[in-house]
């Protein structure tokens, strides 16, 4: 696993890609994986929904997210957590992709 210290910005401007963040959090002692990937529905509240946009104030939200993330291994001892946030237009893609690493399944 990556030092904490190295750890990347928890916002990106393009799609999300999962490959990368499974590289970042791979350890051995790690038997388990918990994802969950966001996606844009079709609907809201009865109406149609084509896109989202979204968007963030960068410095609040890694510090938000870097707080979220090691209050997360430290109450359920998980070996690593990351969260990834998009921003801007989203059509069909995977918004969110929070990674939980544990060392087994309970």
């Amino acid at each position: 696993m990556k030092s904490e210290s190295l750890r990347q910005s928890c916002i990106q401007t393009g799609p999300l890609q999962l490959e990368p963040l499974l590289t970042e959090t791979d350890s051995p002692e790690c038997g388990a994986l918990a994802i969950f990937a966001g996606a844009v529905r079709n609907h809201h509240e009865g109406r149609a929904v084509a896109k989202l946009i979204y968007t963030a104030h960068a410095a609040l939200c890694d510090k938000i997210v870097a707080g979220i993330e090691q209050e997360t291994r430290e109450r359920f001892a998980v070996q690593a957590c990351r969260v990834v946030h998009r921003i801007g237009e989203s059509v069909d893609d995977h918004d969110h992709v929070p990674k939980l690493a544990e060392a087994y399944a309970t």
